[in-house]
């Protein structure tokens, strides 16, 4: 377990949000949420992955990969919100840049959805396969 990186986990989502919740206030919550979601996950983490004795477990990387599939998913619905969010509040005009950045960000997602890593993974790294 690594506790400087879960510290500075935290710190730079306090600090984040200190200097976004100015901006859009809606961060807090989202950040608070976000702590208290970590907080729970690293305790669940610790309580099944990290007790495994003196072994390593492909499951863990099995399972990180299954996640990494929804990660642009979860990225670019969370861009797309604080972007509606943040022009429905301040009335801003649409500019083409953030239209662009919004179509690769799904875009991207879709990719991740059609091409899983989990299949590349096995593709690329067969030898894991065997055990």
């Amino acid at each position: 377990m690594d506790f400087p990186v879960l510290y500075s986990y935290v710190i730079k989502t306090i600090w984040l949000t200190c200097f976004y919740a100015p901006f859009a206030p809606i961060v807090v919550p989202i950040s608070i949420f976000g702590l208290i979601l970590f907080y729970f996950t690293e305790g669940e983490i610790f309580r099944t992955s990290y007790n495994v004795p003196n072994m390593l477990s492909l499951s863990i990387t099995k399972a990180a990969i299954r996640l990494l599939d929804s990660t642009g998913v979860i990225l670019s619905v969370g861009q797309i919100l604080i972007v509606l969010y943040i022009k429905f509040t301040f009335k801003s005009p649409w500019t083409p840049l953030e239209e662009a950045g919004l179509g690769l960000c799904l875009a991207f997602s879709i990719v991740i959805l059609i091409l899983p890593s989990y299949n590349l993974n096995k593709y690329f790294f067969p030898f894991q396969n065997k055990y």
